[in-house]
């Protein structure tokens, strides 16, 4: 035989506050949106400024401060193919791609920085090169030719010279 609390909903049991309750409760609510609206304030006027905006890591970071200093340009006179900075990305989801241009540039005389995955899918293979680079860069789009290999000037401030995202294409 069932009992009637197997049958029937249970019935939702409210409790009125006292006006005190109320209040405290009022209170407790303003004081925490008050303190939302100043902690959004100082992280949007004083922490933006320390937040870093590059997506670049390097093994050898260390949690010491950043202390800018001139900027000293290298002209590319100086720098031979082995020299220069490269950084190769995958962007195709398969870790073979990696090896495999990896070798193409050592044959070519090409040495690599870093090799990392690419944070998303590609369907173009691009060569980032910083200004001064742009014949390192062609050079490497031909040993690249049957990735087809676009290349494009740097758009943002990066420590390397040249920086190859591998696409599907």
């Amino acid at each position: 035989m069932a009992k009637i609390w197997d049958i029937l909903p249970p019935q939702k049991t409210t409790r009125k506050l006292k006006p005190q309750e109320k209040r405290e409760r009022r209170a407790n609510i303003s004081w925490l949106f008050f303190l939302a609206v100043l902690t959004a304030f100082f992280i949007v006027f004083f922490g933006a400024s320390k937040i870093p905006f590059s997506n670049e890591s390097s093994p050898d970071k260390t949690s010491s401060p950043v202390i800018s200093s001139p900027k000293v340009t290298v002209t590319p006179s100086n720098k031979t193919q082995t020299d220069i900075t490269i950084k190769l990305l995958n962007g195709t989801g398969r870790v073979e791609e990696t090896q495999k241009v990896r070798d193409l540039l050592k044959n070519a005389g090409f040495k690599l920085t870093v090799t990392e995955n690419a944070l998303n899918l590609y369907d173009q293979t691009l060569i980032y090169f910083q200004p001064a680079y742009e014949n390192y860069a062609n050079d490497l789009a031909t040993v690249l030719k049957s990735y087809n290999a676009q290349t494009q000037k740097f758009t943002q401030d990066t420590p390397y010279d040249i920086v190859i995202v591998i696409g599907t294409k």
